[in-house]
Order: structure tokens, then C-alpha cells, then sequence
């Protein structure tokens, strides 16, 4: 007893850094859960009694154990175990060679003997999804390395006989014998160096129905599925009932069918073990039709790292957003975050991260959209394509930025574009900055270029007099900062919240250039989440922007996560399909019968998927990630749940529970 609550105790170690949290189960919780296993309809008729419950939940912890005085520990004594025996047998058991009758149930039990050369992740997935009444049990033995060993070089001998014969015959050798020999070899090796272990593994499966036709028809049905997994399975002919005795949650492999596995091999068998590349990627949830956990793609693992988060205000893009970029940090990451609506604010607190006030007025923070790169680090050195020349492309930047701003909806006309850019050059060279990096510590502002602007021609100063209120007015503070910057902090967020609407394009669109700029130059593993990103969108420079950064991220290390609840707006713009279309995955909340339409087109939804779409609930979706499609539902620790969540219930029962809890302060220390 003591060693097994050592070795749980040790488990637990081991899986909390994965944010995984065991609990032993003994007592009441035991003796309930063989009751329903056992007896499923009688324990639904007839719960365990009250006074059983409460003696099982008693003896936790005291068996084993000696009392104060060196006697036998008191427990519920040998007449509870007698009336807990009673409720837990079944009335009636009648075995068969091929099933077993219990009480009421049929059941018939499997054994997989045989296994794939090589398994992928989660590879008993498609069990969890075949739709039986299925039970399920691994039973896991470490083998010792020097058993190990033993085992491996007499199976090498074996295959090396095999070959000799084979060759002393005259006779090809077989495929399958070299393959099998070379396989034992890297094993053999790979366990010398304790590079990996092996275990014994006993897989059974316990498949249970209402009728023996049905269960005939159930367990041809798994023996297919088990097949289509490459799994070679039998009968436990004449052994029904050790095998049923295996699959309940006994510990002990009574049929002894086991097989020699690696231990990656078995972990990746494991719904929460992910497989080898567990923990390449964010972790988003589990999945709702199997169990398994759902991952977005490694980067190394698809075309890119570009998300796309879809749905309906309320229907959790945020919560699902804050908990996956939660996971990126850990994983290395540094993210950078739009937030049009103040709700990453908690989060970025908690992580000791940075936030950028943008307003009107602001003072300190603002927006340069003449910034040049940093002189140091010129831009992709010693690469074939050194890309556009600095000077021309914040003519580009200036050209976007006034069409969002006083574009009137189109942008800006070939005249008016033409006229920026020589604005933009005049201003440079006014400011004496040339092709040379040492002359461009100290950019000009988008006020210097009106001036020059509103020395010009009549198309000049009509853009002038336009751009009067961005640089000379409320907004003067916002476009009038020296220099973009950017916080030396693993979570960065760009606070809009008190920003105006007619300023939210413009701001957004100056802060993807400044994060573009910036990984272009200085390459690091970095995410980009732009929340509401239609509202740039909605502008055709501003979409062309963002299309394009959606296209150029990955080379430069850099992924880009576009969150909208304006559905139709996104997938009906054509820049707002691009950027779809360049994205490595899509997470499609909840949809309405008018937003569903495009959602199904762009993404190539079938069926089951448009369904699931339109019933789900708030935090379940469909993940899009080429041509693999997972449900998901998004799972988070009570802790994260509290610095995420933006639900209006939620966070009003955590208000009143704070002032319970001080109202109870306050009465106790009058009292005191």
C-alpha cells in the first residue's frame, strides 16, 4: 500500500507541468464505479446505499495501516465487505465459449496480439469513435532492461537464423524478415543507450449489447475496426470471463495476452499523451467525437502558423484565443495583441506583460508611420531577396494609412497616390535622411508630410486640408510620435479601447506594418492576434495589407492570428478570403443561418460539419486544418477560466462572491 501511494504520488508529479490532474480513486468512488460497470441498469434503478457509501469513503486512507497502539487499524469490518460484495455481484452470470451473459447484458471480450510496425499519434482514436458500447483497458507492465535485452538478442538470433537458412537454400529473403531484423537492431541499440524502454502491453476490449445477435454484429464491427488500425485481434475463446475481469478496474491481466512495446509507442496510444510531437503545438482542447487532444499545426508541421477565428459576438473567439495564446507563451512565443475591446487585460497582467495605450490625447504612445527599420539589422541579410527599398516602402505604408483614413471608402486615386509619394520623399530629404541607416534614428511625422503636402499642387493640398484633423487636430498625439515602438515584453497588447471608430483602421493597420517591420528585422518566433480584424478589412488598402502579410509571415517566423465576428464582411472581401485561404487552420465558432453560407464555401464544409456549426455550443468548433477536420471543445484549468472568461454571469457571481467574502471580514472584525 505504501509503495503504490508513492508510485500515484510520483504520477502526479510528473503531470501537473502538464496541467493534467490525477486523483486516486478508492472507497466510494471504487466501489460506485465497479457498480456501474458491473451492473449499469440496476445501478441506475438502485444507487448504492447511503450507509455503504459512507463506510467505503470512511476506510480511505486505513487499510494497511496500523492504529496508535500497534493493533490492526479499525475499519468497516468484515461484514461491510460482505453486504458490499452482495450489491457488486451480479444475480445471474452464464459464460459461453465466445460471450458472457450478465444479468442482463451480453459481453464478449477481445485481446490484440498483433501490432502496426509503426503507429502515429492517438492511433486507437478511431476506437474512441466507432460508435460501440465499448470498455477499453491497457494494462501496462514495465519489462527490466536487462529482460528487455534478453528478449531483443533472442529475437535477433531468431530472424539472423531465418536469414541464414533462407540463404543456405538459395531462397530470396523475404521483405518483411529484413525489415523485422533491421527494426530489432535500432531497438536493441536504442535501449542500450536508455534512449527508450519497452513495456508490456495487454490491450483488451469488452464490447456489451441487450442481445447475442446484436453482439455477434458489434464484435464484427470491431474486429473491422480493429483491423483497419492494423491490429491483429482474437477471441478469448473458453477465457470470456478472465477477460471480462480484465477490462474492469481491477489491475490484473488475468488472460496474460501482453506484447512488448516501446514506451512511445504505448504513450502515443494515450488520448493525453499526443503522440511523439505531443507539445509541438497550441494545445486548443479535446475533441469532441474521440477524446483525443486537439492541437494547432507545429510550425514546422504546415504551410504556415495563420489562424483564422470565426464567429458570433458571445459565442467564445476570445476565450478560445486567450487560452491558445496562453499556450504559445509557454511554448516560447512572443505575442503580440490587438484589443479592440480591453478584454486581454487580465491576461497580459498576469503574465507580467506590456500594454500600449492608443487614443487620442495619449501623449507618450503613438503611432510613426515614417518609422524606419533599425540601422543594425538590415533587413533579411544575405538573403537572394532583400526586399523593397526602406524609403519606398514607408511611401507605401504613408499611401495605405491616408487611403484608410481619408480614402472615403476607396482608397486613394493614381493622382493623389502619386502625390503622397513625392510628399514622402520631399519630407525625407528634407529631414536629411538618406539610403544611409545612420540617418535614420530620427524619422519625420505624417505632420511634416502634410506641410509638404499643402505646398503642392491643388490634388496636394485638397489631401492636405483632409489630413489637417489626423495631424493637426484631436488625433495630433496618436499619428505623432517619433518612433513606433515597440515594449521588450513576451506578451505585448495594443490597448483600442478608447480609440474612436474612424481611427480603429488606421491604428490597426500602422500597428500590423510596425510588427511586419519588426519581424522582418529581428526574426524570432513571434504571433500576431489582430481581435475584430474586419474593421481593417473593411478598407481596401487595409485588407491588401493584412492579405499580404498573411502570404509573407512565415518566412520571417511570424504567424498571424485574425479573430472577426463579422463573418460575411471577411469571406464576401476578396482580401478577406485571401487571408482565409493563407491561413494553416481555422477555428469556426457557432454560426446563424446568415453567416453559414460563406463559412461553408470558403472553408468547404460538408454535411455534418455545416450541422455541428449551427447546433453547437459556446466553446465548441470544428477545426479546419487542410484537409483534416477535429471538434473541439475547448477546455481550460479553473485558474486560466478566471483570468480569460468575459461572460456577464460568470464574472458578476465572482463580484458578489468577493463581497460576501469582505462582508464576512468586516462582520468578524466588529464582532472582534
Amino acid at each position: 500500500m505504501r509503495e503504490l501511494t508513492a508510485r500515484c504520488a510520483e504520477l502526479d508529479r510528473r503531470l501537473r507541468p502538464c496541467q493534467v490532474a490525477i486523483r486516486r480513486l478508492a472507497g466510494a468512488e471504487l466501489a460506485g464505479l465497479l457498480y456501474r460497470l458491473v451492473q449499469p441498469g440496476l445501478a441506475h434503478r438502485q444507487p448504492l446505499p447511503a450507509d455503504l457509501i459512507d463506510l467505503a469513503a470512511g476506510s480511505v486512507g486505513r487499510a494497511g495501516e496500523r492504529s496508535a497502539t500497534g493493533g490492526a487499524a479499525t475499519g468497516p469490518g468484515p461484514a461491510w465487505g460482505r453486504r458490499l460484495a452482495d450489491h457488486l455481484t451480479p444475480g445471474a452470470v452464464e459464460e459461453r465459449p465466445d460471450w458472457l451473459r450478465v444479468d442482463e447484458r451480453y459481453a464478449a471480450t477481445l485481446a490484440v496480439i498483433g501490432y502496426r510496425r509503426e503507429v502515429g499519434a492517438d492511433w486507437l482514436a478511431p476506437l474512441w469513435r466507432c460508435g460501440l458500447p465499448l470498455r477499453v483497458a491497457l494494462h501496462l507492465e514495465p519489462l527490466d532492461a536487462r529482460a528487455a535485452l534478453g528478449r531483443l538478442e533472442r529475437r535477433t538470433t531468431r530472424l539472423e537464423a531465418t536469414a541464414a537458412v533462407d540463404e543456405r537454400q538459395g531462397r530470396t529473403h523475404r521483405a518483411a524478415a529484413v525489415v523485422a531484423l533491421e527494426d530489432v537492431l535500432v531497438l536493441e541499440e536504442a535501449v542500450e543507450r536508455g534512449a527508450e524502454r519497452l513495456l508490456t502491453l495487454g490491450l483488451y476490449l469488452t464490447v456489451e449489447t441487450d442481445a447475442p445477435a446484436r453482439l455477434a454484429e458489434a464484435v464484427r464491427h470491431l474486429e473491422s475496426v480493429l483491423g483497419g488500425l492494423g491490429l491483429r485481434s482474437v477471441r478469448l475463446t473458453f477465457d470470456q470471463s478472465a477477460g471480462y475481469r480484465a477490462t474492469l478496474p481491477l489491475g490484473r491481466d488475468e488472460p496474460g495476452r501482453g506484447h512488448a512495446m516501446t514506451a512511445a509507442a504505448v504513450a502515443a496510444a494515450c488520448p493525453l499523451a499526443g503522440g511523439a510531437d505531443a507539445g509541438a503545438g497550441v494545445l486548443l482542447g479535446v475533441d469532441l467525437h474521440g477524446g483525443g487532444l486537439v492541437e494547432l499545426p507545429a510550425p514546422d508541421a504546415g504551410p504556415n502558423r495563420n489562424l483564422v477565428v470565426l464567429g458570433p459576438s458571445g459565442g467564445g473567439k476570445s476565450y478560445a484565443v486567450k487560452a491558445a495564446l496562453l499556450q504559445a507563451l509557454l511554448l516560447g512565443a512572443t505575442v503580440w495583441v490587438v484589443d479592440r475591446e480591453g478584454e486581454y487585460a487580465a491576461l497580459t497582467a498576469a503574465v507580467g506583460g506590456a500594454t500600449v495605450r492608443l487614443a487620442p490625447g495619449t501623449g507618450g504612445a503613438g503611432l510613426n508611420p515614417l518609422t524606419l527599420p533599425p540601422a543594425s539589422t538590415p533587413d533579411n541579410e544575405g538573403d537572394d531577396d532583400p526586399g523593397p527599398d526602406p524609403l519606398a516602402e514607408r511611401a507605401a505604408t504613408v499611401i495605405a494609412l491616408l487611403g484608410v483614413l481619408i480614402g472615403e471608402g476607396c482608397g486613394l486615386t493614381a493622382r493623389e497616390a502619386a502625390a503622397v509619394d513625392a510628399a514622402v520623399q520631399a519630407t525625407f530629404a528634407a529631414a536629411g535622411i538618406t539610403d544611409d541607416p545612420a540617418t535614420w534614428a530620427r524619422p519625420p511625422t505624417l505632420a511634416d508630410v502634410r506641410r509638404k503636402l499643402a505646398g503642392g499642387d491643388e490634388t496636394a493640398r485638397d489631401l492636405a486640408l483632409r489630413l489637417a484633423r489626423y495631424t493637426d487636430g484631436a488625433a495630433a498625439g496618436l499619428f505623432g510620435a517619433g518612433r513606433t515602438g515597440i515594449p521588450a515584453a513576451r506578451l505585448v497588447r495594443w490597448d483600442l479601447r478608447d480609440l474612436p471608430v474612424e481611427l480603429t483602421g488606421a491604428a490597426l493597420l500602422l500597428l500590423a506594418d510596425a510588427v511586419w517591420s519588426e519581424a522582418r528585422h529581428r526574426p524570432a518566433d513571434r504571433l500576431l492576434v489582430i481581435d475584430e480584424a474586419w474593421q481593417l478589412i473593411a478598407h481596401p488598402a487595409g485588407g491588401r495589407f493584412l492579405a499580404d502579410l498573411a502570404r509573407r509571415a512565415r518566412k520571417h517566423a511570424l504567424g498571424l492570428w485574425v479573430v472577426s465576428q463579422d463573418v460575411r464582411d471577411l469571406l464576401e472581401d476578396a482580401h478577406g478570403r485571401a487571408i482565409a485561404a493563407n491561413a494553416a487552420a481555422a477555428l469556426l465558432l457557432p454560426q446563424n443561418e446568415r453567416t453559414i453560407a460563406p463559412v461553408v464555401a470558403a472553408f468547404g464544409l460538408g454535411e455534418g460539419e455545416r450541422a455541428l456549426l449551427l447546433g453547437a455550443r459556446t466553446g465548441e468548433a470544428p477545426l479546419a486544418a487542410g484537409r483534416q477536420r477535429r471538434a473541439v471543445r475547448i477546455l481550460v484549468t479553473p485558474e486560466l477560466d478566471t483570468l480569460i472568461t468575459t461572460d456577464p454571469a460568470a464574472l458578476a457571481r465572482r463580484v458578489g462572491a468577493r463581497r460576501a467574502l469582505w462582508a464576512g471580514v468586516s462582520a468578524r472584525t466588529r464582532e472582534g
